[in-house]
């Protein structure tokens, strides 16, 4: 009976793999978390939070998005150049960047208006330069199809940074959630490593060819570290500007409701996503179009999501109450107020992948833009009116609705060549 319920294709079978080690790496942060709101404070997360916007922006940018391209070469030979002028590129990136905030180190922290950042900004380069090459290793283990891998990754690094945040949090160490961030991304990094040494994938990158694929997908860079940017700036809007109009309370509150919801449904829509960017790859090489496999996984989104969804809107503020403390109720209505960007981020961020696919990054980047800039005139807008936090909240996921509505039907007519 149990072998009928077993996925049968291997697009259905890659899609359960990395959801179970997604599931399972998630069912860490997840376990704990009413561990972690009882051991730091909401003004800890909420510099936690504004770390981790920083850290994640700066390590998607580092490689110039050239990682994206590790998909499309049909020869492996190729897509190990791409993963190797791409680490180059960070490294370079990263040292630079030190040396900036090695100079405007106090500079920073002022405009963030957050202090208690201002040692963690010399660490700033480095951790990202170990998310870049982590990332730039993922696509390669998704070109790859070591899904398998990738699910073990996801553990480690949760289970990783799980633990060290936890152990300095019993030892009152405010900075454990910083700790357990860089911890994890090292932990991934090494065990990528290593596996990665089995494809001969390290080396000197030849100049020549790098300097061909580089001017081949020279769009990459071109439209994507600033659509990257954009998207980053926009989905963490409500992190700067709470943190600079209302402080690192507000933020904590925000950031766990994050932290709960939105990371761990967003990282299955991750295993969708990257399962999904790899069979329309080579569905729209091969064939010209691939609308069947977008069809059919934006089904599975829907089915999967629509019922969880409407029931954790109505028990939200409960819910967040009784499980992390009645503290965090606060967080809780915050989550509730957010729950159709939840929804429609878990839908349509796996089908955005057509974006790249199709390389359609001017339109992706278009989008950003007026999403930036409705964001953040809307939210300007509504904080000096009423000076009210949920106001702004409601502003936010009305305009986040609308572009995941807008990303969604422009992913599907990119579907065809």
């Amino acid at each position: 009976m149990l072998h009928r319920l077993k996925p049968k294709s291997e697009y259905a079978k890659n899609i359960l793999t990395l959801m179970s080690g997604t599931v399972a790496a998630q069912a860490v942060p997840i376990a704990i978390s009413p561990i972690l709101t009882r051991l730091y404070t909401p003004s800890d997360f909420g510099t936690f939070a504004l770390y981790f916007s920083l850290v994640v922006l700066l390590g998607s940018l580092m490689a110039g998005r050239y990682e994206l391209a590790i998909l499309i070469p049909k020869r492996d030979e190729h897509a190990k150049e791409i993963v190797r002028f791409a680490i180059v590129i960070a490294f370079v990136v990263s040292l630079l960047l030190f040396a900036g905030i090695g100079i405007g180190n106090d500079s920073i922290a002022t405009l963030l208006k957050n202090n208690e950042i201002k040692p963690w900004l010399y660490i700033l380069p480095i951790n990202a330069f170990l998310i870049s090459v982590v990332t730039i290793l993922y696509y390669w283990f998704n070109r790859r199809k070591a899904y398998r891998l990738l699910a073990k990754t996801k553990v480690l690094q949760s289970a990783t940074r799980g633990g060290i945040s936890l152990f300095f949090g019993f030892l009152h160490q405010s900075y454990g959630l910083i700790l357990g961030v860089i911890a994890g991304t090292i932990g991934n990094l090494v065990y990528s490593a290593t596996k990665a040494k089995n494809n001969r994938l390290f080396g000197k990158p030849d100049i020549q060819k790098s300097i061909v694929l580089m001017k081949k997908f020279g769009d990459f860079p071109k439209f994507n570290i600033l659509t990257t940017l954009i998207e980053n700036l926009s989905g963490n809007i409500p992190v700067y500007f709470f943190s600079f109009f209302f402080g690192p309370i507000v933020v904590g509150y925000y950031a766990l409701s994050q932290q709960i919801i939105r990371t761990p449904l967003g990282l299955i829509g991750v295993s969708f996503g990257d399962v999904f960017r790899q069979k329309a790859s080579h569905d729209l090489r091969h064939y010209g179009e691939c609308r069947a496999i977008f069809t059919l996984t934006l089904k599975k989104l829907l089915l999967l999501s629509a019922v969880p969804f409407l029931i954790f809107y109505v028990i939200a503020p409960t819910l967040f109450s009784l499980i992390f403390g009645s503290e965090w109720k606060v967080a809780g209505e915050y989550a509730q107020i957010m729950t159709p960007v939840f929804f429609l981020q878990f839908v349509s961020n796996p089908l955005s992948n057509m974006f790249i696919v199709a390389q359609k990054q001017k339109q992706d980047l278009i989008l950003q833009i007026a999403t930036f800039l409705t964001l953040t005139i809307g939210m300007t807008i509504g904080y000096y009116l009423t000076k009210d936090v949920i106001i702004v909240l409601y502003i936010f996921t009305c305009i986040y609705s609308i572009k995941y509505l807008t990303q969604l039907v422009l992913s599907y007519r990119f579907t065809q060549a």
